[in-house]
């Protein structure tokens, strides 16, 4: 899919140098690249230290020194994209106060409207949010104070997880555009790769297929 090209700035406090090294190098292969091509890219591992980017302050969150020498580093690097992995590592109070959870929202919004660059924060959903497909844990306010929301998740129907390799990235919040869209994906060799997308005329072609097989049977 076509996106805006420029830099990127990734905060993992889930990997730590290796594994994060090891994945890129994966990615790199199977797009045809090398780290050489990789020079805008920044990945800082924050595995085994403090990652959060707020502290509890005596009227609310306060952004912390690491809040502070991210944004220093955005401001000098003016990436497009900057990724912060995940929100339990780098969230200070509990996930479900919502005045907090808005507050720590709009630090990283204040980030993205300053060095105009798009902020995506990965989370994990809870166990309900998995079993009713809203991919939501904690305070609604953590999908009423974003912008947009993508949820990645297993296909499983009634129960039964047909190919334990494929994935669905649906779109399930959009201020700028239609929601509902989604992206079919299958893990292979280490990365995940989108499958081609349908088009109309394959749909009239399987629909028009199943209903002469439908009348055969019926026939029959």
């Amino acid at each position: 899919h076509p996106v805006e090209r420029g830099g990127a700035l990734v905060l993992s406090a889930e990997d730590d140098e290796a594994e994060l090294h090891r994945r890129l190098s994966i990615i790199t292969k199977a797009e045809g690249l090398d780290f050489f091509d990789l020079q805008w890219l920044t990945v800082r591992s924050l595995a085994g230290e403090d990652a959060l980017l707020a502290l509890e302050g005596p009227l609310g969150l306060i952004p912390s020194p690491l809040f502070r020498e991210l944004e220093e580093r955005v401001s000098e690097e003016r990436p497009a994209l900057v990724l912060i992995d995940t929100a339990a590592d780098v969230f200070p109070a509990n996930e479900n106060e919502r005045a907090k959870v808005r507050q720590f929202i709009g630090f990283l919004r204040g980030l993205a409207i300053r060095f105009q660059c798009a902020v995506v924060l990965l989370s994990h959903p809870s166990v309900a949010g998995m079993a009713n497909g809203s991919g939501i844990s904690g305070s609604t306010a953590w999908n009423g104070s974003v912008r947009s929301r993508l949820y990645l998740s297993r296909v499983i129907a009634d129960g039964y997880e047909a190919d334990p390799n494929a994935r669905v990235l649906a779109n399930k919040k959009n201020n700028y555009g239609p929601t509902g869209f989604e992206i079919n994906l299958n893990w292979a060799d280490g990365v995940f790769a989108a499958e081609e997308r349908e088009t109309g005329l394959d749909r009239m072609a399987a629909s028009a297929k199943a209903e002469r097989v439908f009348l055969k049977l019926l026939r029959t």
